[in-house]
């Protein structure tokens, strides 16, 4: 038996007996303890559960940052629906490059799309990365997770043929979101900007559209307005003359 020393914890002493079957593999993990505390590498919690420091990351860090509300709603669903069933019972400092390769590879057998399990790698290396700078682990085994090649078919987006275009701002001329039709079909703004536009984003002297804001859905909240995603998504965009004329003939109705 051997008693490893965490220090205090919540103001108290935290020593953990650790248990081997001979006398020579404890001694050895004696001597690690030892060499690790004079190199100034931390303990390690050996019982520590990835599910558990999942939370902490969500509530402590990734909640209170300043990431957008649909990337921390999309990262708590991966984490919750995903991450945590499959993985959230290892112990943290058990964790294997090949455990969660080996995750990542079910979710392609699954069907999951790239995109899907190019986030759930991010989740997963984001969180681990933490764990690094807490000292909960001393490397991050997600550091060079491959995304594997999704089995499922790429869907395949089809657009509108100019007179299908036509024929569609046409028919909705007689509706109430003839401009929201206009803007999408021919600026080619996203849904979420699109309905985020306010008066004060449109400059008709110099046939402007500033785009800064945008609609997101959020998971337990609703629909919610706030900045884009990036810096990037922030722009100013020279309008065609017919959506000038729609925009004020809308401001009129």
């Amino acid at each position: 038996m051997v008693e490893i020393d965490y220090g205090f914890v919540s103001g108290r002493r935290k020593r953990v007996p650790r248990y081997f079957k001979t006398q020579e593999e404890a001694i050895e993990e004696q001597r690690k303890a030892r060499q690790a505390k004079s190199e100034g590498i931390a303990n390690l919690d050996r019982r520590s559960r990835f599910g558990d420091f999942l939370t902490y990351w969500l509530e402590e860090i990734v909640k209170p940052s300043e990431r957008a509300e649909s990337t921390k709603s999309n990262y708590r669903d991966m984490v919750n629906n995903h991450i945590r069933p499959a993985l959230g019972k290892h112990r943290l400092v058990e964790l294997k490059h090949e455990d969660l390769q080996r995750f990542l590879n079910r979710k392609a057998a699954d069907g999951y799309s790239t995109s899907t399990m190019r986030t759930l790698r991010t989740v997963l290396h984001q969180a681990l990365n933490e764990a690094v700078i807490t000292e909960k682990i001393t490397r991050n085994v997600a550091e060079t997770l491959r995304v594997p090649k999704a089995r499922k078919p790429k869907r395949k987006v089809v657009a509108l043929s100019k007179e299908d275009g036509l024929r569609l701002l046409e028919e909705a001329k007689s509706t109430r979101l003839y401009a929201l039709y206009v803007l999408l079909a021919m600026v080619g703004l996203r849904r979420g900007e699109a309905l985020a536009l306010r008066w004060s984003d449109f400059d008709e002297s110099a046939s402007t559209l500033r785009v800064a804001r945008q609609v997101t859905r959020v998971r337990g909240v609703g629909l919610m307005v706030g900045p884009t995603k990036s810096q990037a998504g922030q722009r100013t965009i020279a309008l065609p003359a017919r959506c000038v004329e729609v925009l004020k003939a809308h401001r009129t109705a």
